[in-house]
């Protein structure tokens, strides 16, 4: 898989992974790159309201900060948004899995 010369998946998802490991809403990750984009899939235990989805989609204004030129998206997967399916079905083939905290 191609990316960016001065990033790599496991730096944008690594940088990720430490911002959110102290959210128990945040469940799982993965980093995938895609049309010149690094796409962030953070699946999340069930929620209702916006204030978790704000938290989460916040922490990418530290991701920005560090990686100011490189394009990247966060899709935050609440499985009460997807109650037929597991929201990691959605991740796309290759996606690379970024452990969020230690086992």
């Amino acid at each position: 898989m191609a990316v960016d010369n001065a990033v790599s998946l496991d730096q944008i998802g690594h940088t990720l992974a430490e911002l959110v490991a102290a959210d128990q809403t945040a469940r799982r990750l993965w980093v995938s790159y895609r049309r010149g984009t690094f796409e962030l899939w953070l699946v999340t235990e069930s929620f209702d309201g916006l204030e978790p989805m704000r938290r989460l989609h916040g922490v990418t204004a530290a991701l920005y900060e560090q990686f100011s030129s490189t394009p990247l998206i966060l899709h935050v997967l609440n499985p009460r948004d997807y109650p037929q399916t597991d929201p990691a079905s959605l991740i796309p083939r290759g996606a690379r899995e970024i452990p969020l905290r230690p086992e």
